[in-house]
């Protein structure tokens, strides 16, 4: 084992290998500005709206969160069916939502 670590570093050793691994680095590191440059101009979607709701069921319909002895009257009239609702919603998009969108 220290035979195959002696040949490495023997290797690594001579000054014409560093000057490759330099040269072979800075060519990775152009490469990579000048892809990152090609995908920073793709066109953007802009501003893009998405929601999540969620809805639970508090009175009537199939497995209510309340007991059935809890009524709701409105206008002195029974209410059948009441619904909790949760809506969130955010930004997809990547720029900002104006108020006209």
């Amino acid at each position: 084992m220290n035979k195959a670590i002696g040949a490495i570093f023997d290797f690594l050793v001579r000054g014409w290998v560093g000057s490759v691994i330099g040269l072979l680095g800075a060519a990775v590191g152009v490469a990579g500005i000048f892809v990152g440059s090609i995908y920073d101009r793709r066109p953007r979607p802009g501003p893009r709206l998405a929601y999540c709701q969620r809805f639970t069921r508090l009175i009537g319909g199939g497995h209510p969160a309340l007991p059935d002895e809890v009524e709701i009257h409105f206008l002195g009239k029974g209410v059948p069916r009441v619904t909790k609702t949760l809506l969130v919603v955010w930004n997809y998009g990547n720029s900002t939502v104006e108020g006209g969108d």
